[in-house]
């Protein structure tokens, strides 16, 4: 079992690099983006992020913006989730491979994730590897390489979620079912299967929230319809209240993290009413469908 999963991520891991071949190899004289954006955006995020812990800072207020003015960094992109990655390659190599480094990593995260739901879901074992492929070479994926966007590289999180909570419903509902054939007593197992979900669960909602703000927007349209259908399929309604308790458990989890050691509370005595907001109509987009589905040029757009 171990050995093929580390098949599958050598399998996906090669993919990515054959994917980015190009900044690949011209990893000393270029660097990926367009003229929309800035793309070294990020890189400075992890500087400053280093730089702030290395001499003791907040990572969040900062007059290094428009000095002499502290501004709040709590809606800014800064994704910490990724940068233990940055800082380990970055002394070595320098930003730009550790970036890479980065495409690398959350492109065979997100294949390997959504590989592992679909072989859970009963699908065969050679359509699971396509449609990881499929999801690692997703034009959203490839767009947000192209303007280093590592933000928008962390859907590895929707499968991730589905399958812990799936894990979870399944343990209730084989409890049950034990109980009903008078089998083995499991309830020791089940309690630390639920433990252990509630743990899981509640760091994926933290490092969901520190890849970027919009990821609980963009998966609560899967994830909470998931998440009833689990409950409904639970024939015990103190089964299910012990999962719906654990689910809140783990969003407890996730916020008292989010505290402690996220941007929640700069978020909470943050200053929106100087706010000006880019009008949706000039907002960089990609284009429904097409975008989705053929290869798309944000330059050309």
């Amino acid at each position: 079992m171990l050995k093929r999963a580390l098949v599958i991520l050598c399998f996906y891991a090669l993919l990515a690099l054959i994917t980015l071949y190009n900044p690949l190899f011209h990893l000393n004289g270029f660097v990926t983006g367009q003229p929309v954006t800035d793309f070294y955006h990020f890189h400075w995020n992890y500087w400053w992020m280093r730089h702030a812990f290395t001499n003791g800072l907040n990572v969040y207020l900062t007059d290094y913006v428009f000095a002499p003015f502290t501004n709040n960094l709590a809606f800014h992109t800064l994704t910490p989730f990724f940068y233990p990655i940055w800082a380990l390659i970055e002394p070595f190599a320098g930003t730009v491979v550790a970036m890479t480094a980065i495409f690398v990593a959350a492109m065979t995260a997100s294949a390997s994730a959504f590989y592992a739901l679909l072989r859970r879901e009963g699908v065969s074992l050679g359509l699971a590897l396509v449609g990881g492929a499929m999801l690692e070479l997703t034009p959203l994926m490839l767009t947000a390489v192209y303007w280093t966007n590592i933000n928008l590289m962390g859907w590895f999180w929707l499968p991730l979620l589905i399958l812990v909570w799936g894990w979870m419903g399944r343990a209730v509902t084989d409890n049950v079912v034990a109980a009903g054939f008078k089998l083995a007593p499991t309830h020791r197992n089940l309690t630390m299967r639920i433990v252990s979900g509630t743990l899981a669960l509640g760091l994926m909602l933290w490092g969901m929230v520190l890849t970027d703000l919009q990821y609980p927007l963009f998966n609560s349209f899967v994830i909470l319809p998931y998440a009833l259908r689990v409950l409904a399929r639970v024939s015990s309604w103190r089964a299910r209240i012990r999962l719906l308790l654990a689910g809140a458990a783990s969003v407890g989890i996730a916020l008292v993290l989010l505290w402690f050691a996220g941007p929640l509370p700069y978020i909470l005595s943050f200053e929106r009413g100087d706010l000006s907001p880019t009008p949706a109509d000039r907002a960089v987009s990609i284009p429904f469908p097409q975008g989705f589905i053929l290869h798309y040029d944000p330059a050309a757009n």
